[in-house]
């Protein structure tokens, strides 16, 4: 949970949620895309607050599972109540920064795939 939690993005999250929407009923779809920056601002608020490092070696230095689980779902807890605080206008940023992330990865792996292709092409001209 720590490490995959360590080297998860908003970003990612994003993708990985509208790729699961992909999969459902259409309805789903039209809401989710409606309401993606309220989804991408509490990922990127909670994805922030579990990569606190304090909370990590916290995490990581209990052995029971029980234990790390609860103290995963107090820590969402809070997360939670505090986010609930903030205003409209921080959680726009954070649905901004969130989105740009997305853009910026999906952009990468854009031009990954061309020179793959290109790598491809060229390997198999004789």
């Amino acid at each position: 949970m720590a490490k995959k939690t360590r080297n998860t993005t908003p970003g990612e999250m994003s993708f990985l949620w509208l790729n699961g929407v992909r999969v459902k009923a259409s309805n789903f779809v039209v809401g989710s895309v409606r309401h993606r920056a309220n989804f991408e601002s509490w990922s990127n608020y909670l994805l922030t607050g579990l990569k606190n490092m304090k909370f990590l070696q916290q995490l990581e230095s209990q052995t029971d599972p029980w234990n790390k689980a609860r103290t995963v779902g107090q820590k969402i807890s809070q997360l939670a109540a505090s986010y609930r605080e903030l205003s409209d206008e921080q959680k726009e940023q954070l649905a901004h920064e969130t989105e740009t992330e997305l853009k910026a990865g999906a952009k990468i792996l854009n031009e990954d795939k061309k020179q793959l292709l290109e790598l491809v092409t060229t390997a198999a001209d004789p």
